[in-house]
């Protein structure tokens, strides 16, 4: 019988399968072995070359094999790093204060069906810095009463609303705010005093701020007015402090004073001269950490949208510029106010009564974000 052609290639596997089998072999043909058997390379000859022995095969392989261990062991671990790192990095972009509102340069409804809801309204609205809790004045708090409500989110979004820790049924309470801090909220309520219950309402309401530190439940009484109602505020991080007030029969005022160390409003002056000299109105104010700019809400001026529209003015060395409209991409002709930015600058809330998503109703105002980048006189504000 003749035996088959073998070519070099052919010869080189099958002296290397002969290897792999472990005999201590001579191959005939085109010699691949040195006649160092610990080295492997290719040349030509037809003389008959010694193979590795044995010993030495093991060698080769055990080195062979440290070596992809070493290297799987590194992808391996490098794999799992990249993974570890991902979902770090993941989970603390998910931690980043309001991470969760989803932005856009049109306005956003805000906890459709849990803050925003169909045949309510929300009011005043103030979120600690972390921004994952949420005070509101609102129509129902939960319970189907009026007053300051709270939500909380978490990983499946905001929870249901339930009444504020400090709320009491008995009196008219609203209008949130919250210190840049966030260690106390300051809100009107018409309660005689902070920890009444029983006693009846007084004729107008009276600031009053509540610790963080307490879980919300620690009350003291900001200012003893009688006849004027103190509404919402807008505090500074050095505890200066803009509000509006009404009197019955009178109509609004808009001013500043300095929050002292016990909790009292002090030094009290008129700031209606301060933004439009020949109106007044200005109410809902928000004012900048740092007192770079003021936004307020105003109703019914010849360069507005409809009727309540926000404004912002930034400050000047003798006080505050003329106020200018933030413009379409935030103001409507409906009412648009109780403006908030967080604390790294990108985002504005407010609330509206206009007409543009399913829970809109002509009985509703819900709570909205846009980005400040789409706002231009308030970005221009913001890069002061």
């Amino acid at each position: 019988m003749v035996s088959p052609t073998v070519s070099a290639p052919d010869c080189r596997l099958i002296a290397y399968c002969r290897l792999i089998a472990g005999g201590r072999q001579r191959v005939a043909r085109d010699g691949i072995f040195s006649a160092d058997e610990n080295m492997l390379y290719n040349v030509s000859s037809t003389r008959s070359k010694l193979i590795p022995s044995r010993s030495s095969f093991r060698m080769m392989m055990q080195s062979s094999f440290s070596r992809h261990v070493r290297f799987a062991t590194f992808i391996a671990a490098f794999c799992c790093a990249l993974l570890f790192f991902g979902c770090r990095s993941a989970s603390e972009q998910e931690a980043r204060p309001f991470a969760w509102a989803q932005v856009t340069d049109s306005v956003t409804l805000v906890g459709d069906g849990t803050i925003s809801r169909e045949g309510e309204k929300v009011y005043g609205t103030a979120y600690t810095p972390e921004g994952d809790t949420l005070f509101f004045h609102t129509t129902n708090r939960g319970d189907g009463e009026s007053g300051i409500a709270m939500v909380t989110r978490t990983d499946t979004g905001w929870t249901s609303p339930r009444p504020a820790p400090f709320d009491l049924e008995r009196y008219d309470e609203g209008a949130p705010s919250i210190t840049p801090d966030g260690a106390y909220i300051v809100f009107g309520s018409d309660r005689p005093s902070a920890s009444a219950s029983t006693a009846p309402p007084l004729d107008a309401d009276e600031f009053y701020r509540v610790t963080r530190a307490s879980g919300w439940t620690d009350v003291t009484r900001m200012t003893t007015t009688k006849r004027i109602s103190e509404k919402r505020a807008g505090v500074a991080s050095d505890g200066t402090i803009y509000y509006w007030t009404y009197v019955r029969g009178e109509g609004m005022g808009f001013y500043r004073g300095r929050i002292d160390a016990e909790g009292s409003i002090r030094d009290t002056v008129n700031a209606d001269p301060m933004l439009f000299v020949d109106d007044g109105g200005e109410n809902n104010p928000y004012i900048d950490p740092e007192k770079r700019f003021i936004l307020f809400a105003m109703w019914g001026r010849d360069d507005g949208y409809g009727k309540e529209d926000l404004y912002i003015a930034t400050r000047q060395d003798t006080g505050w510029s003329t106020p200018v409209n933030l413009g379409p991409a935030v103001n409507t002709s409906a009412n648009d106010t109780h403006p908030y930015i967080t604390p790294d600058g990108s985002k504005l809330f407010l609330t509206s009564s206009r007409l543009e998503s399913p829970a809109d109703t002509s009985d509703n105002w819900n709570h909205y974000v846009i980005r400040t980048d789409a706002v231009p006189a308030l970005r221009a504000a913001l890069d002061c």
